[in-house]
């Protein structure tokens, strides 16, 4: 269990610097959940955790200053914690959500102290100290810190957080754990519901109905719905640019004064 803490913890450590810089989305929670599964010993449980808690997640982004609940590692957890105690998706999510959280309190403090990293680094640029590595340690210095928010978290509560789940899931009575079975299949629902809450609009709740129907209706696999989709997009986007370029062409008005100038 030691070596998977720190496999797991180190991998959590990645996915943050790749969503700070690389950008190869290891951030999301199904990527990183995947890799979580891996080191955790069970692919197939791995991945429906990692993906349900992905559909639970779509909403969540940066606005502003907000600094959303971690879903670096609340993927890493629920994962392992769902794969190492055998709970399955209903104890996978039961975790991910308050260590999501709790990494979030820590991520602010980690980026509350990165801000005299800043001010040292002003410093320095105002010095004209441009050449040294001062100002790339300082950087460097501040990505650790972030990576320890989650790596330290994912560490501990792997190591000493499997045996207490399994002792906390032999005093649940099996009726409730159905029930959480049940309330996890609905979550997703509500990564689409934050999703359409940002992304719905009145013109374009139709294509949203079109989807419904040709899946529920039709028998439309998801993937011929996504290339009509794109299909779809390309000739409304076509649509509306020409509607645009249409309207921004100059029109000349010949007055009343311009037709007596010229009058012979």
């Amino acid at each position: 269990m030691l070596v998977k803490a720190i496999l797991l913890g180190l991998w959590g450590g990645f996915c943050m610097f790749d969503g700070k810089a690389w950008h190869f989305g290891f951030q999301k929670p199904l990527l990183a959940g995947a890799g979580a599964a891996i080191i955790s010993g069970d692919m197939t449980q791995g991945i429906i955790i990692a993906a349900t808690l992905e559909l639970m997640w779509l909403g969540t982004n940066n606005v502003g200053v907000y600094t959303p609940p971690d879903i670096i590692a609340g993927s890493i957890i629920g994962v392992a914690m769902g794969v190492l105690s055998g709970g399955g998706v209903a104890t996978g999510i039961a975790v991910a959500m308050p260590s999501a959280l709790l990494v979030q309190q820590l991520n602010i403090v980690a980026q509350t102290a990165n801000i005299g990293l800043a001010h040292r680094a002003d410093t320095i640029a105002e010095e004209g100290d441009l050449f040294s590595n001062k100002i790339g340690l300082l950087h460097w210095t501040g990505g650790l810190f972030i990576a320890l928010t989650r790596i330290v978290p994912i560490f501990l509560v792997v190591l000493f957080g499997v045996p207490m789940i399994d002792t906390v899931l032999s005093f649940i009575p099996q009726n409730v754990l159905d029930g959480l079975t049940v309330a996890s299949k609905l979550v997703s629902a509500v990564g689409f519901a934050m999703l359409l809450r940002m992304l719905l609009q009145k013109k374009s709740w139709v294509f949203l109905l079109i989807g419904y129907v040709l899946f529920s209706y039709l028998n439309m696999p998801t993937l011929g719905i996504a290339m009509l989709g794109i299909v779809i997009a390309y000739f409304y986007d076509l649509l509306i640019t020409t509607k645009e370029k249409a309207e921004e062409k100059p029109t000349f008005v010949v007055t009343n004064d311009e037709k007596e100038e010229y009058d012979l």
